[in-house]
Parts: structure tokens; sequence; C-alpha cells
């Protein structure tokens, strides 16, 4: 299970360490499709509440409070470590007392934690294994969200390309497949993928964006669309970044209540 793998994976400090230095380097395609198109499709945060869905260790917190001007974040994950870590680093950072605050949950369960003018998630879909699950995800940020919230989110497809195909494909980029389930041909059915990038192992679930779109608008929200990925400019990988793009089909999702 890709959220059970993940908890026992994040408790380990060595792994925790692994994976910062992962989504700290812009020089990995990955990170850099991922973040940059997530950063570059926000809508302005001056003044804003945030809702940071899931919020890992902090990084995107700290970021919306110190580069964006938002009042305030709350972040939610389900890693009870990666909160206490965040809290360390808000203090180290000089973060004001009240402008950031934790809470721990399971976006998969819809509960009401805090009304936020926008919501900012990346690598949230890809932890639902079913398509009820997806549905929970989506119901959880509506239902967090004000009236005219804004949800920005990234995800991913891998596209519907053999499984050798994207295995080989995804292996030119230095991210070996340990697994990759076939594409069913039902979009309310993910295919799971372990992988391993720079020895940090991922186990999630590769949905495809009709059934992220199907699951927002039976959430409730009145529109979402798709942003295809931008190159960032400022990517200076060993590895062809458009290549890497055009593989994963890399979208934003954007979404208003």
């Amino acid at each position: 299970m890709a959220a059970e793998a993940m908890l026992e994976d994040y408790h380990s400090d060595d792994k925790l360490d692994t994976y910062t230095s992962v989504i700290s380097d812009r020089n990995i395609p990955a990170v850099a499709a991922k973040y940059f198109n997530l950063y570059a499709c926000l809508p302005n945060l001056r003044d804003k509440t945030v809702l940071d869905l899931p919020c890992g260790l902090g990084i995107k917190a700290r970021r919306f409070i110190s580069e964006y001007g938002a009042s305030k974040v709350v972040g939610v994950d389900i890693v009870q470590k990666q909160l206490d870590l965040s809290r360390q680093s808000d203090v180290e950072a000089g973060v004001q007392d009240g402008r950031i605050e934790y809470v721990c949950h399971d976006a998969k369960v819809p509960r009401e934690i805090f009304q936020a003018d926008v919501c900012v998630a990346a690598h949230l879909f890809c932890f639902a294994e079913h398509f009820d699950e997806l549905l929970g995800i989506a119901n959880c940020v509506y239902m967090n969200l004000k009236s005219g919230g804004e949800f920005c989110s990234i995800s991913c497809s891998l596209g519907r390309e053999s499984t050798h195909l994207i295995k080989e494909k995804l292996e030119t980029f230095d991210q070996r497949v340990i697994r990759l389930d076939e594409w069913s041909g039902d979009v309310r059915v993910p295919r799971k993928m372990a992988s391993t990038i720079k020895g940090f192992k991922f186990e999630v679930c590769v949905w495809d964006y009709e059934a992220v779109v199907m699951a927002l608008k039976s959430a409730g929200f009145s529109r979402v669309e798709l942003v295809p990925y931008k190159a960032d400019p400022e990517y200076s990988g060993p590895y062809n970044l458009e290549k890497y793009m055009k593989m994963i089909d890399g979208q934003v999702v954007m979404a208003i209540k």
C-alpha cells in the first residue's frame, strides 16, 4: 500500500534526509518540472490564507509566507514526524508564531480543518489507491476552501503507453522503475508504480486526468481546468527536460469552488 509504505519510510531519519535532498534538487527532471509549474500557476497569495496539503517538511509553507506574502498557512500531513521537524525548521527560519500551523490528518478522509482562500497540493492524488479515496481527497479539499476559493495541484498521468516503454524511458532519467502496473483501460482504476530517484523509493498511484477532474467535479467544484507543464528556464541538469515532460504528460490541476 502506497500510504503505508510512505509512513514507514518517512519515520527514518536517513530517508527523510534523502527525501529533502531530492525535492530540493532542481537538476532532477521530476523536481524541475513539477515544482516549477506548481509555483508558476499559483494565484496571488498576498494576505491570503493557504492550506498546504500535504505539507511534508514545511518547505512550501515557509515559502508561501516569506516569498508570496500569505497571511497564514495551515500545513496538513499524515506523517507526524514531518510536522515535528517542520515546526523546528519554522523556529530556525524565524517564522512568526501563529503564521504557520500544522495538523496531522489523512486527506483521504474528508474533515473540516481550516477554511482557506487557497489550497495547494503536491503529490496528493497519488496516495489514493481507489476511486473512492480519490473522491475523499476531492471532498476534503472542497470542504476546507472558502466560497470562491482556489485549488492548485500538480499531477501526472504517464500517458497510456505500454509498461515496458515507460520503464525504459524513465530509466534514461535515472529514475529506476521497480514496478508499474499495466493500464487497465478504466480511468477509475490507477496504475501503481514503485520507483527510485537518487536512492529514495516512491510508491504511488498514477491517475488518469479524467478521473481527477471527475472526482473534483463530483465534490462540487464549479470549474476545473488542466494547465500543461512548461519548461523551467533555470533548469541546468544533464537530461532533456522537454522529453521528460512530454513522457509524463504533466499538468497542473486548477479548480475553483
